[in-house]
């Protein structure tokens, strides 16, 4: 008779749908421990993006690398934008050139549009290391933190108004995926969860409204000026949405990583829409990097190059030997 219940019982078992056997906390849980697969990390990626905004298309291209050990970030992109098609030519020499250092005390910002017009500040505010993973790096939705959003996911998740597991797994690609929907303070996220490939986000989809937070504020605070020549009315963005899709996945050192995907983010201005598709692979991901060997986390700015200190403003310097001189 026992054996007949315990039987019994494993059959029971074996057809509930594994979702109602998860709990959402062991979800985020697993999203929280990924990150940690980040702690040393390094990644050179290519990413393309054919960009909407009414009666106008264009493109842009983007070549990147970022170094990251937990404190320091240190970031260089090379930029083409306003391309008039995905194919148009790139070369090196036509490009803009952006690098962001966050040294554990300082961040460097440094520009190069032209050979003529080169610029860097220097600033001691921790916050512009915040910024700069939202803004300014097109990887961070690989590593958990989607465009609009300032925190990863489970941070999001975890503070949720409401927040449910569905009932049945979902198929994404080949693998059979947990659903989280949730209602936050930054909008509506549902997210898929691959347990095939390290519980990292298969696919996710946010939506945000009025009211809700965009890159750390009411989403109302960012605006467009686009378009409105003289006129000093400024129109606030009302509705945001992005999509994460097609995510691929590579195992490197035995630990599954995110490599390759496709972002889909619509702005809502008023009725004034710009859509942006983006397409973000990762050519080289290394999760134990040589940052000595790949002097990383070091200014590499051209002597004579024109420095603003943000702690010191109204003072001129210039870059010379590795510092700003006066």
């Amino acid at each position: 008779m026992y054996k007949y219940l315990i039987i019994v019982f494993l059959l029971i078992i074996s057809k509930v749908p594994a979702s109602e056997q998860v709990d959402v906390n062991d979800l985020l849980n697993k999203l929280q421990e990924n990150q940690k697969n980040y702690a040393a990390y390094s990644a050179t990626s290519v990413i393309t993006s054919e960009i909407k905004k009414e009666q106008e298309t264009y493109f842009s291209r983007r070549e990147t690398v970022i170094f990251i050990d937990g404190e320091r970030i240190d970031f260089r992109n090379h930029q083409w934008r306003n391309l008039k098609s995905k194919d148009q030519a790139t070369p090196l020499e036509d490009a803009d050139f952006r690098s962001f250092l966050w040294d554990g005390s300082s961040f460097y910002y440094y520009t190069k549009l032209d050979k003529y017009d080169c610029s860097l500040n220097i600033t001691s505010n921790s916050d512009d290391k915040i910024e700069f993973l939202s803004t300014g790096y097109e990887g961070t939705p690989l590593i958990g933190i989607f465009n609009g959003d300032q925190i990863p996911v489970y941070s999001i998740l975890r503070k949720a108004k409401t927040i449910s597991l569905r009932e049945q797994l979902e198929k994404i690609g080949e693998s059979k995926c947990y659903v989280i929907n949730a209602v936050t303070d930054h909008g509506e996220y549902t997210v898929w969860i691959d347990p095939e490939h390290g519980y990292n986000i298969a696919k996710a989809e946010v939506s945000k409204k009025k009211g809700d937070i965009h890159l750390g504020k009411p989403l109302s605070w960012m605006g467009d000026t686009t378009g409105l020549g003289y006129r000093s009315e400024i129109v606030p963005l009302s509705g945001y949405s992005f999509n994460l899709l097609n995510v691929r996945f590579e195992k490197i050192n035995s630990v599954w990583v995110p490599v390759e995907a496709d972002y889909e983010t619509t702005l809502d201005y008023g009725g004034r829409i710009t859509k942006a598709k983006t397409h973000h692979k990762q050519t080289h991901t290394d999760l134990n990097p040589d940052f000595k060997s790949l002097k990383a986390f070091i200014p590499d700015i051209p002597d004579g190059t024109q420095v603003y200190k943000n702690d010191s403003p109204g003072t001129k310097y210039i870059w010379l030997d590795g510092k700003p001189v006066m």
